[in-house]
């Protein structure tokens, strides 16, 4: 950094007779708290082409994004960053004007100079682009205060540059151009704005929602202070006290609880600042509403809860304290529990906690309920974790599944593998009787079938309607399947259905020629008849 303010201290050595000459200079603070400015001031100044006045303001209007580059000294945005409020960068804007076309260009300089004038032939701050772009590095984070580092001159034009910041948005009343100014992140002057007692009502509740968006705590303050309601709501049905719980802004939600801000109004949606704080895995916020009365049950319109939603988000820390006061473990969203949709997303701590939390009435079915989302999800941890705490490995899910049933409807063969290793029976079929070698025959997933039938599947157990796994491969043209399934042995000829089809009859059937011709290599019989005496002939 002191490498390159040197390098630039004789670049303005250089440029002062320029500067002089030309007798037009606007100098700009960028301070530490200028995040924007770190991200998007990456200027190319070694163009005169590009610095019309269209494209300069595009330019201070975020629209270009390139490197700064100061008479061939390249300042990267690792220099921007390192910028602090006690040890600032300056740009300084000169303007010159060549046949009939005005040019811009810029310069960084390592200190002030106090012969340097904000406009040295401008007072009334008439040059719109340079006007425009001192206000909107204001907007962007610049203080005040280092204002009054410049001349003296400068110094006496401090009120007019804050307030002149409004004639960048022009037509637009005292109210829109105080949420400008939050927007711009500008907090300084949305305070100036806000003790003016120039601003409505309406204004003074907007800006309340996007200070608590923002994170401005003081101008939280001020804005209730003149009156604005703690208790507004957007269009969303969202208020102050949940958009600064959405944010994590803990210093906000404090100061509007202070002001008897309703802890528990739900926006459009059904989700409280509890909630969203949840989600967002705000901790300090969480204990916070809790502390002042937040219900801690309370579901959004889907029955989620604060404790689900935290649980499927991932977020421990506060999974354990909505836990430690008093969260219901076991209130389930559309038959999900807090466990259940912890293990879906593979969140192993989480589940490890609940188990450890979990008794009673709730174990049972909800550690089944667990060990097939996280089979479902394919999440081997986790399902080695819930195995480890006795889960019944063959335990029928609400849905009717087995763990192995589900993992083989998926084709998930290191699950596959995990769960008959673990002692998952091979052969337990679901109420309809197709058994876990049915299901992945079915759908197509040849290695699973190879596994299973390793471990020895019985290969030809039919389902209730009489289909065989050799059957459905069949039917649904996996060839591969159907070769591994004859290669074992399985029975061709096999006619259990209702109306008496064959393997050999549905593929023909469906047009799976391949199928067909290994059927017949293998000794299908094509002149076995179908209940209604067809052939596959026919």
């Amino acid at each position: 950094m002191n490498k390159l303010k040197n390098a630039l201290a004789s670049v303005a050595f250089a440029v002062f007779g320029a500067i002089a000459q030309e007798g037009e200079i606007l100098t700009i603070i960028i301070p530490a708290n200028a995040e924007r400015v770190k991200t998007e001031m990456k200027i190319k100044l070694d163009d005169p082409e590009f610095f019309t006045q269209e494209k300069w303001i595009d330019l201070i209007n975020g629209r270009t994004e390139q490197e700064i580059f100061i008479d061939g000294y390249k300042l990267t945005e690792s220099a921007l960053i390192a910028a602090t409020p006690e040890n600032p960068l300056f740009i300084g804007i000169t303007q010159s004007i060549n046949d009939d076309q005005t040019y811009f260009r810029a310069y960084l300089f390592d200190e002030l100079k106090q012969h340097l004038d904000f406009q040295t032939q401008d007072p009334e701050l008439r040059y719109p682009v340079k006007k425009v772009l001192m206000y909107k590095f204001l907007g962007l984070g610049s203080e005040p205060k280092y204002i009054q580092e410049f001349t003296p001159k400068e110094a006496t034009r401090r009120s007019q540059l804050l307030w002149g910041f409004q004639e960048y948005v022009p037509e637009r009343n005292m109210s829109q151009r105080l949420i400008y100014a939050i927007e711009e992140r500008n907090d300084l002057l949305a305070q100036q704005m806000v003790r003016s007692d120039e601003v409505s009502i309406e204004g003074l509740n907007n800006a309340l929602l996007y200070a608590s968006e923002e994170g401005y705590d003081k101008l939280v303050k001020l804005l209730l202070e003149k009156g604005a309601y703690v208790n507004v709501v957007n269009n969303r049905g969202i208020t102050p006290l949940y958009i600064a719980s959405q944010n994590g802004h803990l210093a906000v939600v404090q100061e509007l609880l202070k002001n008897k801000a309703l802890i528990d109004i739900a926006s459009g949606n059904g989700a409280t600042p509890l909630y969203i704080a949840s989600q967002n895995g705000h901790l300090d916020v969480v204990r916070e509403l809790l502390g002042k009365g937040a219900e801690i049950n309370k579901s959004m319109n889907d029955d989620t809860t604060p404790l689900f939603i935290a649980s499927q988000k991932g977020h421990l820390d506060v999974v354990r304290l909505l836990v430690e006061r008093g969260a219901d473990i076991s209130q389930e969203d559309e038959g999900t529990a807090p466990l259940t949709i912890a293990a879906r997303n593979g969140h192993l701590e989480i589940v490890q906690f609940f188990i450890e939390t979990q008794t009673g009435r709730n174990r049972g079915i909800n550690l089944v309920e667990a060990l097939q989302a996280a089979v479902q999800e394919d999440y081997l941890a986790v399902v080695d974790e819930l195995l480890d705490k006795g889960v019944d490995i063959n335990g029928i899910a609400k849905n009717g599944f087995t763990p192995l049933f589900f993992a083989c409807a998926e084709g998930y063969l290191e699950t596959v593998q995990l769960l008959i290793n673990r002692g998952a029976d091979i052969n337990k079929a679901i109420k309809c009787g197709a058994t876990p070698l049915y299901i992945v025959s079915q759908n197509g997933h040849l290695a699973v079938v190879q596994e299973l039938l390793k471990n020895k599947a019985f290969i030809d157990i039919a389902r209730d309607n009489g289909m065989t796994p050799l059957y459905i491969a069949s039917q649904n043209g996996h060839l591969d399947v159907v070769k591994e399934l004859i290669k074992n042995k399985a029975i061709i000829d096999i006619a259990r259905t209702d109306n008496g089809y064959t393997p050999l009859i549905i593929a023909s059937l469906n047009g799976y020629l391949d199928v067909v011709r290994e059927l017949l290599d293998n000794g299908a019989d094509i002149n076995k008849v179908e209940n209604d005496g067809f052939t596959p002939l026919y």
